[in-house]
């Protein structure tokens, strides 16, 4: 059996650690492989907009293979780490069971803090990875533009349009970076601005992103799915909802959602197709909501055993567990 490995986030943007090892019970958590092991290093982050008020995390796991779950603290900043978690961001990216990782995750990069995407690549990682390197730089530059209110259906649209254009021309002079004898390569795009009022979301193809609010799980996004009678009328036989998808002649426009913030609110979760693929809504939430809530108790410090880190670690070993093949990525930020 293929085992099951975890890349590395944002390890350009990493800080350098005093590390302390932290061992965890996993008697309280589905195993995702007989075996496997969960290792989240915790890096301190920058700060999310003014609501939530706080700071946020990245983080950079692995798996391997023993039944426990570790956590890497910074010994020095542990104690901030745990009052500050509460307003976070976690994620993961795994592999699974693929031979190849064609997913890639964006978390508060420098310069657009209150920005996360998730893109799930289509024949090879080249399309998914260029959007993570890139689509949030765009993003900036065209919100530079606007002068006052930024029209945010203009602003993802060409932002959209822009990278579609930007890989479209890689791909062609670099021959594709094809695998497993695809015949065109491409990548779903799930985006999202986390500001102090509101959710910004675009979203292009089947990787989705819902907020629980309210003890609701409320989607944020609809899967482009050729199959659908509307869609396949929008894909124009194009065969799938991908940005920069070849041999298919056209991208499809975003679909973008505006989600009014209020109190009620308590989590976003972001995540590509192998984890919806086998996980409900309503379970996902239900999953990470306990998580937060510290109801899957650990030997940990109630706050730490809180953080998102742990409910998308914890989530993505749920997916693998239900049966997932697909490369799995999750992205969940805390809203309360």
């Amino acid at each position: 059996m293929m085992s099951s490995s975890v890349h590395a986030l944002l390890s350009d943007h990493q800080l350098p650690l005093k590390r302390s090892r932290v061992n965890v019970d996993s008697s309280h958590t589905r195993s995702a492989h007989p075996g496997t092991r969960l290792d989240l290093s915790v890096v301190p982050g920058p700060s999310l907009p003014p609501h939530p008020p706080a700071a946020a995390f990245s983080h950079s796991p692995t798996l391997s293979h023993d039944r426990r779950v570790y956590f890497d603290v910074d010994e020095e900043n542990e104690e901030a780490f745990v009052k500050r978690a509460p307003s976070s961001y976690g994620a993961v990216s795994l592999i699974g069971r693929r031979r190849v990782m064609e997913d890639a995750i964006t978390a508060a990069p420098p310069g657009l803090h209150e920005f996360f995407g998730v893109y799930d690549g289509h024949g090879g990682p080249v399309v998914s990875n260029a959007c993570r390197e890139r689509l949030h730089l765009i993003l900036a530059d065209e919100i530079a533009r606007e002068e006052t209110v930024v029209d945010w259906r203009r602003v993802m649209k060409a932002c959209f349009q822009k990278m579609d254009e930007e890989v479209k021309g890689y791909v062609r002079r670099n021959g594709g970076g094809l695998v497993d004898g695809s015949e065109s390569t491409g990548s779903t795009a799930t985006v999202a601005m986390v500001a102090e009022e509101e959710i910004v979301v675009a979203n292009c193809g089947d990787s989705k992103a819902l907020v629980f609010s309210a003890g609701l799980a409320l989607p944020l996004t609809r899967d482009h799915n050729p199959d659908l009678p509307d869609e396949g009328m929008r894909l124009g036989g194009g065969g799938g909802a991908f940005l920069a998808g070849l041999p298919v002649s056209r991208a499809i426009e975003p679909e973008v959602k505006l989600q009014a913030r209020t109190p009620s609110d308590e989590f976003l979760i972001m995540a590509s197709h192998g984890l919806w693929d086998v996980v409900s809504n309503e379970d996902a939430c239900q999953v990470v909501n306990n998580c937060l809530d510290g109801q899957m108790k650990r030997s940990l410090k109630e706050d730490l055993v809180r953080s998102p880190a742990v409910a998308a670690a914890t989530l993505a070993e749920f997916a693998v567990a239900r049966g997932s093949k697909d490369n799995i990525s999750i992205v969940i930020i805390d809203l309360s």
